[in-house]
């Protein structure tokens, strides 16, 4: 008895034993897609980021689209990123803006808080960033370096497999407001 006694209490210690290594995070629809909130806001929103080159439509057409969305819970939509492009992007290339620079056609991103679900709805945006259009000036930086994005003629599930990376600021909508910044895996 006393054998088994000391068997069980050396073993207690390995329950809580971690090989190391980082676990990878799962969002809810089982990817690993996850936005940090960081800066004057903290939260961890899982995400789902999508691709779609409109050639496959019309071949005259050049626009090729990325947009992620990130939610808080299952439904409440808590960020957002996304632009356009004149083709399709290279791989390991960065595509983005910064207030006065950009290599995006359009683009914009926004953080929000609240519910657009709830009744009554309590959705407000309160951080927000822009590609610099027409010669006007942006707001904010966004910077997405993909890894890999959907081929050509992708359809349904296909326009999800699109990874790599996304990292931002993003300022306060409200004047005096501190900034917020994105870093994204997809």
């Amino acid at each position: 008895m006393t054998k088994r006694l000391a068997a069980l209490v050396l073993a207690l210690p390995l329950l809580a034993f971690d090989c190391g290594g980082d676990e990878p995070r799962l969002n809810p629809l089982g990817t690993q897609c996850w936005l940090d909130v960081g800066g004057a806001a903290s939260e961890e929103l899982w995400c789902i980021a999508t691709a779609y080159d409109y050639s496959d439509l019309d071949p005259a057409m050049t626009d090729w689209v990325f947009q992620l969305v990130a939610y808080r819970g299952m439904t409440e939509v808590g960020a957002g990123a996304g632009f356009f492009l004149d083709g399709r992007p290279a791989l390991g290339a960065p595509y983005g803006w910064t207030a006065s620079t950009s290599n995006v056609a359009a683009g914009s991103a926004l953080r929000s808080i609240g519910d657009m679900a709830a009744n009554p709805p309590t959705h407000q945006d309160t951080h927000e960033a822009w590609a610099p259009m027409a010669g006007g000036d942006g707001v904010g930086s966004i910077s997405t370096v993909f890894s890999r994005i959907p081929p050509p003629g992708a359809v349904g599930a296909q326009l999800l497999d699109v990874h790599g990376t996304l990292t931002g600021t993003l300022p306060a909508i409200a004047p005096g407001g501190a900034p917020v910044t994105f870093t994204a895996t997809f």
